[in-house]
């Protein structure tokens, strides 16, 4: 009776361990998402501490150059009982759209944001990631009838600089206020117009 009992245990404590195994893989999306926002998203954030739980998540933030984007979707027209699953099959149109290298995940203002990894900076990596974005905004659109506003932001040389990045990004959003949206908008642009249209000292 005993080594029955035993042997029960061992089954119960077989299938705890599944389960919650089965658990964490279905919660590691959400949990890689919170930390990519927190590295991102967040000006007051241990860097350090986030990035050793990313990697912990097999998200290498440690070396290369990245490009961030923001993506804003015109959900106005759409019912709230059908607004989540919207945002859940445009943000799945972007991962297929940038594969397995890139990160998509949300910055809890209704946003998509891309964080585009490459290995070189440079204007050429930068008309890459734009180009991206043009694709991602024409496959949302041709898909699910969606218009989307998309920011480029500066290019970050490392992990420690995509709060800057992010935030570059999201002045650039801004333009869909003043010059329209279903456009994508790139703060290298916007940094071009300030410098050209300001008044030189000169001229004071």
């Amino acid at each position: 009776d005993a080594q029955e009992s035993r042997g029960l245990g061992d089954v119960y404590k077989r299938q705890y361990v599944f389960s919650m195994k089965s658990q964490l893989r279905q919660s590691m999306p959400v949990l890689r998402e919170q930390t990519l926002n927190k590295i991102v998203c967040s000006e007051n954030r241990d860097i350090n501490l986030y990035l050793e739980r990313a990697k912990n998540m097999n998200i290498n933030l440690e070396r290369g150059t990245y490009e961030v984007g923001v993506l804003d979707f015109d959900l106005d027209n759409i019912s709230l009982a059908d607004y989540d699953l919207y945002l859940f099959a445009a943000k799945n149109i972007a991962r297929e759209c940038l594969g397995e290298a890139h990160y998509v995940f949300e910055d809890g203002r209704d946003r998509m944001v891309i964080l585009f990894q490459c290995d070189s900076v440079g204007e050429e990596m930068h008309e890459v990631f734009y180009d991206t974005l043009c694709v991602i905004q024409k496959a949302i659109f041709n898909t699910i009838q969606i218009k989307t506003t998309c920011a480029v932001g500066n290019p970050a040389s490392s992990a420690k600089e995509l709060n800057s990045a992010y935030r570059s990004a999201e002045k650039a959003l801004e333009c869909k206020y003043s010059l329209g949206s279903d456009a994508v908008y790139d703060i290298a642009d916007l940094n071009y117009c300030l410098l050209y249209t300001s008044p030189s000292p000169r001229d004071s």
